[in-house]
C-alpha cells in the first residue's frame, strides 16, 4: 500500500472519531477534562501512527545503485546481514560477497543461522557449507530474475531485501519489505518449499 492512501486512511479514521463524538456531544463548549483527554489521546495516537507510517515508508523504499558500483552494493549487503538472527539467502552466484560479508556469514554458519538456496553448488559457498550452513540446491536450469536475502528468518521481525535489475539494465535495485507484507511472506514460502523439497527429493 502506498504512503498517501495509508495517511488518508488514518485521517479518515480520525475524522470519523471526531464526527462520532460531535454527533453525541455537539456542544463542545461544555466538554470537561475527561472528554478533552480522550480526544487528545486519539489525536496523539493519530500523529504517532502517521509518523511511524512515514518512517516505515522512507526506510522501505527502493534503493538504487549504478550497476558498476559493486562496492556500494556490497556495503549495503554487509549492513543488511550483520545483525543477529538467522539469514536465508536465495541467490545464483553470491556475487556480492567480499571479505567482510564472508566473515559475517561464516560466523552465522557456525551458529546454524545461515541458509543458502541456489540452483547448483558453487565454489563460493564451500566455506559456508564446511562451517555448518544449510545449503539448499534445487537443481533447476533457470536463472532467477530476482534474488533476495531474509534477515531474522522464521521470526515475526523478519525483513527481506529483494534485488533486481532496472528495465534499462543500468541499475541494481533493492526493495525492502517487512513481515506481513506480501513479498516477505512470499520469500519465506519459497525458502520453506525449497528446504522441504531438498529434504524429501522425489
Amino acid at each position: 500500500m502506498r504512503l498517501y492512501p495509508k495517511i488518508i486512511a488514518e485521517l479518515a479514521t480520525l475524522c470519523s472519531f471526531i464526527g462520532f463524538v460531535y454527533t453525541f456531544y455537539p456542544d463542545y463548549k461544555n466538554y470537561g477534562a475527561k472528554e478533552w483527554i480522550i480526544i487528545g489521546i486519539f489525536i496523539i495516537s493519530f500523529i504517532i501512527t502517521v509518523s511511524i507510517t512515514i518512517y516505515d515508508h522512507l526506510h522501505s523504499k527502493s534503493k538504487s545503485f549504478p550497476i558498476d558500483k559493486k562496492d556500494k552494493i556490497k556495503k549495503y549487503m554487509n549492513n543488511w546481514i550483520k545483525n543477529t538472527g538467522r539469514v536465508a539467502i536465495f541467490t545464483r552466484d553470491m556475487s556480492w560477497l567480499d571479505e567482510k560479508s564472508t566473515a559475517i556469514l561464516i560466523e552465522k554458519a557456525e551458529k546454524k543461522e545461515l541458509i543458502i538456496c541456489l540452483p547448483k553448488e558453487i565454489d563460493a559457498i564451500k566455506a559456508f557449507k564446511d562451517a555448518g550452513a544449510e545449503i539448499v540446491v534445487y537443481n533447476v536450469n533457470y536463472d532467477p530474475k530476482v534474488r533476495f536475502t531474509i534477515t531474522n528468518y522464521g521470526l515475526a521481525t523478519a525483513r527481506i531485501a529483494v534485488g533486481r535489475g532496472s528495465a534499462d539494465g543500468k541499475k541494481h535495485i533493492i526493495d525492502e519489505y517487512k513481515m506481513g507484507e506480501n513479498f516477505c511472506e512470499l520469500g519465506n514460502d519459497i525458502v520453506s518449499i525449497l528446504k522441504t523439497l531438498n529434504q524429501n527429493p522425489s
